[in-house]
């Protein structure tokens, strides 16, 4: 974990100067810059709930981080993957229903839907939860792999 914050702490103190002097237009940009820490700042004083939700979110990322450690020390990694694939789910989901502010922020899209399932059966699949017994994807798992070595093994004691 240490060395995660590490890095984006590094990576970001190389990215955010060049992110500052990007002149963007659009709609996700409204004070012209790819990036504008000052007016974050200036964000920060004038609306004082951004700094609770600043530090909530940190004691958010904090749990679930530490969650994530717990969970795979004590069951797997395996396990831990599905469960933040699971998480993703669940919170679209809660903002498709829930609307934040008295206005639906989340609207259904069948695109997101078919990416959703995508990542869900590829989480499922790499994690060995769900074996595809076609097209060479059940050649590689933990149990084909300890049954041909038993099997090479029983072959060299029959010699």
């Amino acid at each position: 974990m240490g060395l995660e914050g590490l890095w984006g702490l590094v990576i970001w103190c190389i990215l955010l100067p060049i992110f500052q002097n990007i002149q963007w237009k659009g709609e996700l940009c409204p004070y012209g810059k790819l990036e504008d820490s000052l007016q974050a700042f200036r964000d920060y004083d004038q609306h004082k709930v951004l700094i609770t939700l600043s530090v909530l979110i940190c004691f958010s990322i904090a749990f679930f981080n530490a969650f994530g450690v717990s969970v795979t020390k004590n069951a797997s990694a395996a396990q831990r993957s599905t469960i933040d694939t699971s998480r993703t789910v669940l919170i679209w989901i809660f903002f498709l229903i829930v609307p934040v502010y008295g206005v639906q922020q989340e609207h259904f899209m069948v695109l997101q839907l078919v990416g959703f399932i995508l990542l869900v059966i590829g989480t499922l699949v790499f994690n060995e939860i769900v074996v595809v017994p076609f097209l060479g994807f059940n050649l590689f798992t933990k149990e084909a792999l300890e049954k041909k070595k038993n099997e090479e093994q029983r072959g060299l004691l029959d010699t």
